[in-house]
């Protein structure tokens, strides 16, 4: 590990591991901001949660400039718990929420395929809720539906699609 003796920065180019309350993140090197109260995460980066669910990242950056631990990353992002994966092209995790951004794809055990965008899930209370407000596509073998709109409890198995719903059934 390196230490700038000016600002107390520390670099390591080799794999860290980070623990906090709730989670275990492996990443394969890590920039240290002291004065910013910011680490980043270099590279391949696992996010293990408390919950089992497994976050697969690239250079996510822990901010706790706000005394609040703030986890977040532009890059793409695969998202497994509970039997679904889902794929996004961005992540915020604040307390209890994630937040996916941009193009959300949720593939379940099942086969069905779940397109929107910017999709946040609920981890508090130890509960799993996968919401949105933005155009859904939900598709498996027999159904094929779109909405504005979803409440999805994971641990119930059950699926709210709001806002205008059209689906086919075959």
């Amino acid at each position: 590990m390196l230490i700038n003796t000016k600002t107390n920065d520390l670099l390591s180019q080799k794999e860290i591991i980070y623990f906090d309350e709730r989670t275990k993140v492996i990443a394969e090197g890590m920039r240290m901001i002291v004065a910013k109260h910011k680490m980043q995460l270099l590279g391949k980066t696992s996010i293990s949660q408390d919950g089992g669910q497994e976050i697969l990242t690239r250079d996510l950056i822990i901010d706790q400039s706000n005394v609040k631990k703030h986890y977040y990353s532009e890059n793409d992002v695969t998202y497994a718990a509970q039997g679904n994966k889902i794929y996004s092209q961005g992540l915020d995790v604040n307390e209890n929420f994630v937040k996916l951004f941009d193009m959300v794809r949720i593939l379940q055990g099942s086969g069905t395929k779940i397109d929107t965008r910017n999709l946040i899930i609920d981890q508090s209370n130890n509960k799993e809720i996968y919401s949105t407000k933005e155009k859904v596509h939900y598709q498996s073998k027999v159904l094929d539906i779109y909405s504005v709109g979803m409440y999805f409890n994971v641990k119930e198995q059950k699926i709210k699609l709001t806002g205008g719903v059209i689906g086919r059934y075959e």
